[in-house]
């Protein structure tokens, strides 16, 4: 994983990588995928079954980054909830420049 170009899963090992689709599946239901950051900064998706990746489509990414993980970035949308910080980086959420 990179930010602005430079390797940063050193810095968040640990965190959780989220996919929401911007929209439903052909069936009408959302179908999220997730992964783990490992220390290289590398993520394995998974949908239904271990490592199947994400839905064909553009999603929002999210990287939730658990308590006690330095590394929460200047310059992202940051929100704390149970014991969790949000970094949701706004390029990929839509919401920013």
């Amino acid at each position: 994983m990179r930010l602005d170009g430079d390797p940063i899963g050193d810095r968040i090992a640990g965190a959780s990588v989220l996919f929401e689709p911007n929209g439903p599946a052909e069936d009408g239901k959302v179908y999220s995928a997730r992964g783990l950051v490992d220390k290289d900064g590398r993520y394995r998706l998974t949908t239904f079954s271990p490592g199947d990746g994400a839905t064909t489509g553009t999603h929002r990414v999210a990287v939730v980054v658990p308590s006690g993980i330095s590394g929460v970035y200047e310059g992202s949308n940051q929100t704390s909830s149970a014991g969790a910080d949000s970094v949701c980086f706004d390029r990929y959420f839509g919401t920013g420049g």
